[in-house]
């Protein structure tokens, strides 16, 4: 995706700190949950991914919790965004709560069997 490779350079350019990339997550996060776009929403999933990747510890496990709900329609309707979904964890993997990694991946596993 375009807008985050822009995103990416943009991060590796300048000093952003990790307070204005917390903004962009929390902004980010929102606009996920709000827009029924499937265009909007996979690029904001994949902005996402590239913020988590950078600062892992802001990826938030009651927003992890509330999107695994929603993976088996992104697989049948939108396989960018699922991908993107997997890239966001998968960034994000060094910090999640054990119990929670262990049931994203149970809850994973039955979806994709």
């Amino acid at each position: 995706n375009s807008y985050a490779s822009l995103l990416t350079r943009i991060m590796s350019t300048t000093s952003m700190k990790r307070n204005l990339i917390s903004k962009v997550v929390k902004y980010l996060e929102g606009m996920i949950n709000r827009t029924s776009e499937s265009d909007v929403r996979c690029g904001c999933w994949a902005l996402l991914s590239e913020s988590i990747a950078r600062f892992p510890a802001l990826l938030r496990s009651d927003f992890v919790e509330e999107q695994l709900g929603k993976t088996q329609s992104l697989l049948l309707s939108e396989p960018k965004t699922f991908a993107r979904v997997m890239d966001t964890l998968k960034n994000g993997r060094t910090h999640l709560d054990k119990n929670l990694a262990a049931k994203a991946c149970s809850h994973l596993t039955r979806e994709l069997s």
